[in-house]
């Protein structure tokens, strides 16, 4: 059953693999995609989650990464400013404030 507020997942595409993970609480919600295999490019994020873009922070292995933030349907898009290449080990965190 699907669980928006603890949710896991693995994730496969035609470069690479990994796992998605997402806590949603009233405060705050923090999300990590993390590459296992491979490589994975990333131009673009979207979250079911609807918050202003001075309460989120985007970082690639600990360190800040540049982005735009867009109302996405029912959620968000987290667009960087350059496309991403992750790579085994990298792990991307968003961390959103209510």
């Amino acid at each position: 059953r699907f669980r928006p507020e603890k949710f896991r997942t693995f994730w496969s595409v035609g470069t690479g693999w990994g796992t998605y993970r997402q806590r949603v609480s009233a405060k705050k919600t923090a999300c990590a995609l993390r590459v296992a295999y491979g490589t994975l490019e990333l131009q673009r994020l979207d979250l079911c989650t609807v918050v202003d873009t001075g309460k989120v922070k985007v970082r690639l292995n600990g360190e800040n990464v540049p982005f735009t933030l867009s109302q996405a349907g029912v959620g968000c898009a987290i667009v960087f400013a350059e496309p991403l290449l992750l790579q085994v080990g990298d792990t991307l965190r968003v961390r959103m404030l209510s």
